[in-house]
């Protein structure tokens, strides 16, 4: 039979105790002791990198164990009033996705549906998480979990078999962000700490907390991605990009780092078409920019964000090299008469470089900074224009509530009315297009909108030109060509032999109601 370690030690020493001298006794002691940890490491790893990785693991342990009080199942009820269907008829809505099979793409909309019946009065749920931010019992979530519901239920893992009513402070569909708040509170009421999403780095560990399929406290651990993600899901987004799994149920629930406090708020999944389940891509808000939000939702239930009143060139870095820049910078097509950036001094085709300070990276970059300054506030701006340095201050405003409506629509302005005669074609090999005078005829021909008062219009394309390839087309006016306004087809070819040798030229134009600036070649 096969003895333990210490049986071979006390039978190492009795053996030594037969008549030998007490060295003998000693070292055989010695010998059992060394036969006893010998064995004893076989069994049990004690490495540095085994106490390093238990430690993380404990780490882990501990962040759940200091947050997942505060975070909360969520559970919504919408109302749903509706003719029944008549027998033997289906949904029209159901019956295109089965047959038509849609993917799923991006969605910001990732709680689980489930079926109701076809009835005059149904009840559509939904779930989600949220996490607790006060002791007023005030919830952060996403605004897709909540949105028309007309009944709110939050469940806590401290409280077991109990849930709570909460109803709405604030949404708001801009950033997907709403605050809820506890209509009674439980006896304990954990609070979460809000940290700081700008310290994250790539690659820093970070801990997803929430109710993904339901299941109520679900734990997963990753890594961030990146940051500063744009999915054009949302008006204002800078995304968090994790590998944390996150799944329908997950959405408003905390994105943690590992000293305990919430960074970010996860929202969004990527998925494959004809899945509905994550792929390790998860995307959270950061917090820094749910904090501004949701300051605001409090306060007044709304978001009242910043304007200027400008509309910005599709990024183009080459055109910031060509007016002198390093590549970054923000151009303008459009400034409006009646917004902040037009008292400021901003004009069209002004670059803007630097805003409170900041140095501008794109238009992204702007529009962020912009919608998170307060109106009101006096900010300093600097723009290059024609090749200098211009500093402004302008004084941010709050964003019209008709911002996006066809009533807004600015007109291009400046500058004389065409001639309205010699509408004789002009042919431009260097640019690879033919033009002609802006008059009646061209107006009626190509619908041009009476606000263009001055410029060119495209009539044909050279189809192995580049501007074919930039989506130029027939109909596309020329308003202006290397800083100087173009009136007419002399001014048009005047500018172009003043540019002869260049490598490119700057060009402002539009078709329809769409206005830009684009850096093309001259051959």
């Amino acid at each position: 039979m096969r003895q333990t370690p210490r049986q071979q030690a006390v039978a190492i020493a009795a053996t030594a105790t037969g008549g030998r001298t007490l060295r003998m006794v000693f070292a055989a002691l010695v010998l059992a002791i060394m036969v006893a940890m010998s064995a004893s490491n076989a069994f049990a790893l004690d490495s540095e990198n085994v106490r390093v990785a238990k430690a993380l693991s404990n780490a882990y342990a501990e962040v759940v164990d200091h947050v997942g009080p505060a975070v909360v199942g969520i559970e919504t009820e919408k109302i749903v009033r509706r003719s029944a269907s008549p027998r033997g008829m289906e949904d029209p809505m159901e019956f295109f996705e089965r047959f038509f099979d849609l993917p799923p793409g991006m969605s910001p909309r990732n709680r689980q549906q489930r079926p109701t019946p076809k009835d005059e009065t149904t009840r559509s749920t939904g779930i989600g998480s949220g996490v607790v931010i006060d002791e007023e019992g005030r919830i952060l979530t996403n605004n897709h979990v909540v949105a028309d519901a007309d009944n709110i239920k939050v469940e806590f893992a401290t409280e077991k078999g109990r849930t709570f009513k909460a109803e709405v402070v604030g949404r708001d569909p801009n950033s997907d962000l709403a605050v809820i708040k506890l209509v009674e509170k439980p006896d304990y009421l954990p609070v979460a700490a809000l940290g700081d999403s700008e310290a994250l780095k790539p690659g820093n560990i970070v801990i997803a907390i929430g109710s993904p399929l339901g299941f109520k406290q679900s734990v997963t651990v990753g890594v961030v991605s990146a940051k500063g993600r744009n999915l054009g899901e949302l008006a204002y987004e800078r995304f968090i990009q994790t590998d944390a799994s996150i799944n329908p149920g997950n959405s408003g629930g905390p994105l943690v780092n590992l000293d305990g406090e919430v960074v970010g708020l996860n929202t969004m999944i990527s998925v494959r078409p004809g899945s509905s389940g994550s792929i390790g891509i998860g995307f959270a808000i950061p917090i820094n920019q749910a904090k501004t939000v949701v300051r605001q939702l409090i306060e007044k239930g709304s978001v009242t964000r910043g304007w200027l009143g400008i509309v910005m060139n599709p990024d183009d870095k080459d055109i910031s090299l060509q007016l002198g820049h390093d590549g970054t910078g923000v151009l303008i097509t459009e400034v409006d008469p009646s917004g902040p950036a037009h008292k400021a001094g901003i004009r069209r085709g002004d670059l803007i470089i630097q805003f409170d300070n900041l140095a501008i990276k794109d238009n992204e970059h702007l529009r962020y900074l912009v919608a998170e300054t307060a109106p009101g506030r006096d900010v300093p701006v600097t723009v290059l224009r024609a090749g200098e340095r211009v500093n402004l201050t302008l004084t941010v405003e709050a964003q019209p509530e008709d911002l996006y409506s066809s009533a807004r629509r600015m007109g291009m302005g400046g500058g004389e009315g065409g001639s309205g005669i010699d509408g004789t074609d002009e042919v431009s090999s260097s640019l690879g297009l033919t033009v002609r005078n802006l008059d009646d005829t061209s107006r009626k021909q190509y619908e041009i909108a009476d606000s263009v008062r001055q410029g060119v219009v495209v009539t044909e394309v050279d189809d192995s030109g580049e501007a074919k390839e930039l989506g130029i087309r027939p109909g596309t006016v020329i308003i202006e060509m290397d800083g100087q306004p173009v009136k007419d087809v002399p001014a048009f070819r005047r500018i172009l032999k003043d540019s002869a040798g260049k490598e490119k030229i700057l060009v402002y134009l539009r078709y329809g109601e769409v206005s830009r600036y684009m850096s093309m070649k001259l051959k």
